[in-house]
């Protein structure tokens, strides 16, 4: 995660040196992501991308890159710019522009032989529409405030689980 979003809701710019440091830190760690979301530009269309393509170059050998697509972009306008650097399209973006476009990428990630992950996937029903229409993967903080929520969040993803002390229905 590149931190966008959470500067986006913080109301701030998006904060460079936190990023460059979680680089650090993965770069240390000896261990490869299995993608990196390029920093981009919440809700920026284009201008997003053209702040996205700006990190390509420094960015690319630490890892697989994952495009994020956000409000006022077109899978006309990205396909150019997805090779040779990108493994993944995220599906960023507020949630109305999300819902609507998501298949949109999704089939632009099967043309082009890329993955696709929706960003924000918050509840069950999200993720059963996300598994529906074929992401590849996705991402969620619902499932981190309680053992319920957990419990409706794993359901969604693949059914009941086992925990320490029982099933979580």
């Amino acid at each position: 995660d590149n931190g966008a979003f959470r500067d986006f809701t913080a109301e701030r710019s998006f904060q460079v040196m936190k990023y460059e440091i979680a680089l650090g830190k993965v770069t240390k760690a000896g261990r490869r992501p299995d993608f990196l979301v390029v920093p981009d530009i919440v809700m920026g269309g284009m201008a997003s991308l053209d702040f996205s393509m700006r990190w390509v170059d420094r960015l690319r050998s630490l890892g697989p890159l994952a495009l994020a697509v956000q409000n006022g972009m077109t899978p006309e306008q990205v396909r150019p710019m997805l090779f040779p650097y990108f493994s993944v399209i995220f599906v960023g973006g507020n949630t109305w522009w999300k819902k609507h476009t998501s298949p949109a990428w999704i089939e632009l990630a099967r043309q082009v032989g890329l993955r696709c992950h929706i960003g924000r996937v918050g509840t069950p029903g999200c993720v059963r529409r996300a598994r529906m229409i074929g992401a590849d993967s996705i991402d969620s903080c619902f499932p981190l405030w309680t053992f319920d929520r957990m419990g409706k969040f794993v359901k969604a993803v693949n059914g009941p689980i086992f925990v320490s002390g029982g099933l979580i229905p």
